[in-house]
């Protein structure tokens, strides 16, 4: 399987256990019914599931270890701190991976941000400087 044929496959299956996991909770059903009810073999829901905790821990790893060399967009960022983030979630839920400041302003990333994201925030963050 290449690179990007793997990508699709792992947010197609991430999307799905997260689709599991609240419908499950709202409609109070087990996992397994949930599965029967997609038409999923259960094997490869596990196996999915299996891959992407594997990946999601892997990636926790990595962020642990970031630094403003191994990201060159950030890095690019005047005056800005690249901090990696290990702090509680707030209240709606969202766990930062990192956090760009200058000056009086704080930005919060997820994982999942985008080069494109990353440029605006630098070009807007050095704008509002």
């Amino acid at each position: 399987m290449d690179k990007t044929t793997r990508k699709a496959w792992y947010q197609y299956w991430a999307d799905a256990l997260r689709r599991c996991a609240r419908e499950c909770a709202e409609r109070g059903i087990s996992k397994k019914q949930w599965i029967e009810e997609q038409g999923v073999s259960v094997k490869t829901f596990y196996n999915w599931q299996r891959q992407i905790r594997k990946a999601v821990a892997e990636q926790t790893e990595r962020k642990a270890e970031l630094t403003e060399t191994e990201s060159p967009i950030l890095a690019e960022l005047p005056v800005a701190r690249f901090v990696a983030k290990e702090e509680e979630t707030d209240a709606s839920g969202f766990k930062p991976a990192a956090v760009v400041r200058m000056g009086r302003i704080e930005v919060e990333l997820s994982d999942g941000a985008l080069p494109e994201l990353l440029r605006w925030i630098q070009g807007t963050m050095t704008d509002a400087q």
